[in-house]
């Protein structure tokens, strides 16, 4: 990846999904440096680059599955009032996914945001 990038959040995030989705030919799919990138942007705060990051731990896209994991980074993202998140949040909380303690009181808290 070319050093003109420097630290520049949306360029770190496009990088992300042209080597999350594997866009063309000449770009192969790698879950591994996508996550590189995605996490890098992340923790400069690029709400999309976090919610990327939830959702390959959700779904153990280049990462082992890891729902607590997953939530973490879903919660930044549900923090900056994203309603999506929100509602996803909710949900795990509400069933409990593995590794994620049934809380149906932090659910609710989710769910009212969306009122």
């Amino acid at each position: 990846v070319s050093p003109l990038l420097g630290g520049n959040v949306n360029a770190q995030f496009i990088v992300g999904i042209l080597l999350d989705l594997g866009s063309c030919e000449e770009i192969k799919r790698n879950y591994n440096k996508a996550f590189y990138w995605y996490l890098k942007a992340a923790n400069q705060g690029h709400i999309d680059a976090q919610y990327n990051l939830g959702l390959m731990y959700e779904i153990a896209e280049g990462v082992e599955q890891n729902y607590t994991e997953a939530l973490n980074w879903y919660l930044k993202v549900a923090n900056q009032g994203d309603i999506q998140t929100q509602y996803k949040v909710g949900k795990m909380y509400f069933h409990g996914d593995d590794g994620i303690e049934k809380n149906e009181k932090e659910a609710l808290y989710w769910f009212m945001k969306l009122i």
